[in-house]
This record gives C-alpha cells, structure tokens and sequence, in this order.
C-alpha cells in the first residue's frame, strides 16, 4: 500500500520552494515591467507660490495679539483655498489639475501650489490664485476701510450740531420734542459709524492685507513617486503571477505521476516483476488441502 513520508498537508507557498528558480524570474519579470511602467508614466508637474499675512498700515503692530492674529488669518485664508478647490479642482485655470493651500507653521505664510502635467501651466496656476487670492482680500478689506467709516462718521457732525441747535431755538414744547427725536437719530447714526470705526480699526484681518513674497516657481514633479509605486505593483503582481505559475507546474507534475516528494512513495521497481522482487508467492487461499496418506494403506495398495 503506498504511504506518503509526512501526514501534513501541503502549503500553498509549497509550489514556490519546488520552483525557485521559475519563481525568482516571474517576480523579476514583474518588477522590471512595473520599473518600465513608471519611467514612462506622464509626470505630474508641481509649482509653488507663496503669500503673506501683512499689515496694511503701521497702525496694526499695536494691536494686542496681532502675530497670533496672522496664523490664524493664514489657516483661514488656507482652509478657504481647500474648500473652493473641493468646488472648482482648477480654480478655472486652463491644464490645472489641483490646487492645494497650507499654512506655513508658526507664521503668517500662506503656500500656494498647483499640480499640472504641463510645468508652464503648473507655473502660470499657483501664480492665478496667489493673484486671485490677493485681490478677494484686499477688496473685501476695502468694503469695510476704517478711514471711510471715519469719514461717515464725520459726515454726521454738522447734522448733530444742527440738531442740537434747533433744541435750543425751539419756540414750543411741541417743536422741542421733535428736534429732540431728530437729535437723538443722528447722535444714534454717529455712534454706530464710532463703534464700527473702533472695532475695524482694532481687527487684525482689516487691517491686514495678503503680500505676494514668493511669485510662482516649479518645485518637483511626480517621476519618483509614480516609480516607487509602480515598481510595488509590479513586484505585487510579480509575485502572485509567480504563485500561479508554480502551481500549475506542480499540477502538470502530478498529472504525469511523478511524486511530490522523491523517495516519499514506494513504487514498485520494474525490474521486480509484477509480483514483487522474490518472484510468484504461492496462492495457498485458493487450493484445497491435499489428504496424506499413512504407511497401512500405502502397504494394502501394494
């Protein structure tokens, strides 16, 4: 009966032991293909420019907490960049495939970069939106100058004093009150243009406009990036090629007989003859037993 050396099952890696050789050569296959993959992959240029949280008056240094301010203007003015990007991935700018902003740790610099597969486009991107960027904040800091809310809030000086005058040369009590309502609405516009003057003059971000310190310039591209991550798929796919190829070369081996493990079978030798290496073995199951005869009858006969 034919017995095997070992009663444990067989690993699925088993194949690659008994082929290394066959093995080794898919997996190098892969990665070579893989290698090849990635030097011919179009890389992804990557430009960069960079912007900078600045006062827009020598006033804004002597407010209390203005270099805080700045980063957390920069993270904001960075997390705006994101979020429109997630929106428009181009910003609208022709061959731009991303943009991305981030703030500069422990300062108030912003970092533009733009992603193209042209770097002339990547270039002309990050230098767009730094510009784009620049000119939203500038202009929404326009809307709201302190020295025009001043202005406003000197407009409403004569009308105060006329007001009050009339008060005084009011001929009536009828007519005094009235000028007194009249007094009291302008007095309320002039102290609401005051306050407003007061908080823009104190906030960091109107006093604070966004400075191009670094225009746009190509930082890197893609190339090793896309090699070390083809190689890897090569490599992967390399492997699980070389598992498949080995099995099924294990299989083909046990079609044909041959045993998985040589010496593990015993197979009977060709030069034994059919009924084993001492010759025929005598059958003694299916003869009847032959009766002996004892020396009486053998002397009746005679």
């Amino acid at each position: 009966m034919p017995h095997t050396s070992s009663d444990t099952p067989p690993s699925a890696l088993t194949p690659l032991a008994r082929h290394p050789v066959i093995a080794l050569g898919v997996l190098l296959a892969g990665a070579l293909l893989g290698a090849l993959l990635g030097l011919t992959a179009a890389p992804v240029y990557r430009a960069e420019a960079r912007l900078s949280v600045g006062p827009a008056s020598n006033s804004a240094y002597v407010i209390s907490g203005y270099p805080l301010a700045v980063r957390d203007l920069a993270a904001n003015y960075s997390r705006w960049v994101r979020n429109s990007s997630a929106v428009q991935p181009g910003w609208g700018v022709e061959g731009v495939s991303a943009v991305s902003a981030s703030p500069i740790p422990d300062s108030g610099v912003i970092r533009i970069e733009a992603e193209s597969r042209d770097p002339a486009r990547a270039v002309a991107g990050a230098q767009a939106v730094a510009t784009t960027l620049a000119t939203l904040v500038g202009t929404e800091q326009d809307k709201n100058d302190p020295k025009l809310v001043y202005a406003e809030y000197e407009k409403l000086a004569p009308q105060v004093a006329a007001a009050q005058a009339r008060v005084e040369n009011a001929k009536t009590d009828a007519a005094r009150r009235q000028a007194r309502v009249q007094l009291a609405m302008v007095q309320l516009q002039r102290d609401a243009f005051g306050e407003r003057y007061r908080r823009l003059f104190s906030d960091p971000q109107v006093v604070s406009r966004l400075q191009l310190i670094q225009p746009a310039v190509a930082v890197g591209d893609s190339r090793k990036a896309a090699l070390a991550r083809w190689l890897l798929v090569g490599v992967g796919a390399g492997a699980a090629a070389a598992l498949v190829v080995t099995t099924l070369l294990d299989r083909r081996r046990r079609r044909r007989g041959a045993p998985d493990v040589p010496g593990a079978a015993d197979v009977p030798c060709a030069a034994d003859g059919p009924d084993g290496p001492d010759g025929p073995v005598a059958d003694t199951t299916s003869r009847a037993p032959v009766p002996m005869r004892s020396d009486a009858s053998a002397s009746a006969g005679r």
